[in-house]
């Protein structure tokens, strides 16, 4: 089993309405204590919901570097997760419908940091939906790794500290311009609550901050975003490297 330094990004999710202690909650779904990234003002609700491993980071981008700078001192492999990881499932070789198998989060972990391990990614992670529909027996290499499950190793790279929102957009471009690729495994298969859970980015998300933070991502990435005309308001971007 690798040695990881197990990570979970969170703000405003020490408890969860319907079921307690969203650290139990996780960190039972894991399988494991996490390191608990959050911002000063939660910290002594996020003990209160029994986190025994506590960063006081600040907000969302310091808190990922954070965690990538505490593992790299450890000499381990970064594991990021979102508070709202609700369940794990992996495609079955070649399936097209049906249901994906269970999987841990641990297994999940495994499978994709072999994967980066054999084509030299510093960045790996799941696929952007657990619809499977869209899922595939392939590893993306340059493609979008969605920020809330990714293993990172060593590197110098960080997120950009001028996004609020998007910005694991900017860090696949990182690694696809530093190192050629990533690792994104869709035959993982991630479900989260997202935008109906409330804390975390929802609660300072708005559609100008969306639509600021993908102005800057355009600007910095130049012909590699396009705005998603689906989503009407603006807040969505199509990438292609």
């Amino acid at each position: 089993m690798t040695d990881f330094h197990w990570a979970c990004i969170s703000a405003g999710r020490a408890f969860d309405s319907r079921d307690g202690s969203n650290v139990e909650r996780m960190e039972k779904l894991v399988g494991k204590k996490l390191t608990w990234y959050i911002p000063e003002r939660d910290v002594m609700y996020y003990r209160s919901a029994g986190a025994t491993k506590i960063v006081n980071s600040g907000g969302l981008i310091d808190s990922r570097n954070r965690a990538i700078d505490d593992a790299m001192k450890m000499g381990k492999p970064c594991v990021q997760l979102s508070d709202d990881l609700m369940k794990i499932e992996r495609k079955i070789w070649g399936q097209q419908t049906g249901k994906p198998e269970p999987y841990t989060v641990t297994e999940a972990a495994e499978e994709i940091h072999l994967n980066m391990q054999g084509l030299g990614a510093h960045l790996g992670g799941v696929a952007p939906t657990s619809n499977l529909f869209y899922a595939s027996d392939n590893v993306k290499i340059r493609h979008f790794v969605v920020g809330d499950f990714i293993i990172v190793t060593d590197t110098a790279l960080r997120f950009d500290l001028n996004m609020s929102l998007k910005e694991d957009y900017d860090y696949t471009c990182q690694h696809i311009q530093e190192y050629g690729l990533v690792a994104r495994c869709d035959m993982i298969l991630a479900t989260f609550k997202h935008r109906g859970n409330a804390g975390g980015a929802v609660d300072y998300r708005t559609v100008e901050k969306e639509r600021d933070n993908i102005r800057y991502l355009m600007t910095k990435w130049n012909g590699k975003f396009k705005i998603n005309k689906n989503r009407g308001d603006g807040t969505e971007v199509i990438f292609k490297w």
